[in-house]
């Protein structure tokens, strides 16, 4: 995963906490991690493995379309596109 997608991934799932009301021992809990290894991946000390983005996207499908608008966003602010293998075919043509 490239840093920006890395990064809206992080945004989106700090969204999806606050709106679910989860503390970060929660978050880590439904994802099936450490609470250490969740605060490493958003602190940036830790990129986000397989086991990491695939527990993310089947507890939160929702996030899919949150990433597609943080892509969207940092595109449009003149950032790299977005790299299209974390988006739906949907997602992947509102973003262009």
């Amino acid at each position: 995963m490239r840093d920006c997608e890395i990064e809206a991934m992080i945004e989106a799932l700090r969204k999806i906490q606050s709106e679910h009301y989860l503390s970060l021992s929660g978050l880590a809990h439904k994802l099936g991690i450490s609470t250490s290894h969740l605060s490493m991946v958003f602190s940036g000390r830790r990129q986000p493995g397989l086991h990491f983005v695939r527990a993310v996207m089947e507890q939160f499908p929702e996030i899919r379309q949150l990433i597609a608008v943080s892509l969207q966003r940092a595109a449009q602010d003149g950032e790299r596109r977005p790299h299209k293998s974390l988006l739906s075919s949907s997602e992947a043509d509102a973003v262009r």
